[in-house]
C-alpha cells in the first residue's frame, strides 16, 4: 500500500508514523522496528528406551524444555504405539 491510502483527514504524525512503518514512536520521535521475541525454549527429542531392548521400532517425540530452569535430561512416560504401551522416553541429543 502507498502512503497516499494509509493517510486518512486528521491523522497525527504519531498515528501516521505507525501506520506506515507498523511501529510505535513517540509523536516526532524516531521510530525503531519490533525487536523479535528470544525465548530460552530448546527443542528436544525423546526416545523410547524398552523398544531397542524387544527389537521393535523406536517412537520418538518432539517436546520444548526451557534451558534456564530445567538443566538436566528430560524422561516422561509416553505411549509407544509399537509396543502398544505407555513406556519411560528420554531425551536424546
Amino acid at each position: 500500500m502507498g502512503r497516499a491510502r494509509l493517510l486518512r483527514r486528521g491523522t497525527y504524525a504519531s498515528e501516521m508514523q505507525t501506520q506506515i512503518c507498523g511501529c510505535s514512536a513517540p509523536a516526532g520521535g524516531f521510530a525503531l522496528p519490533l525487536q523479535p521475541f528470544i525465548t530460552m525454549q530448546e527443542v528436544v527429542t525423546l526416545e523410547c528406551t524398552e523398544a531397542r531392548k524387544e527389537g521393535k521400532p523406536v517412537s520418538r517425540y518432539l517436546t520444548k524444555r526451557n534451558k534456564k530452569t530445567v538443566t538436566e535430561r528430560i524422561e516422561k512416560k509416553k505411549y509407544n504405539p509399537f509396543l502398544k504401551r505407555h513406556t519411560l522416553h528420554k531425551e536424546i541429543k
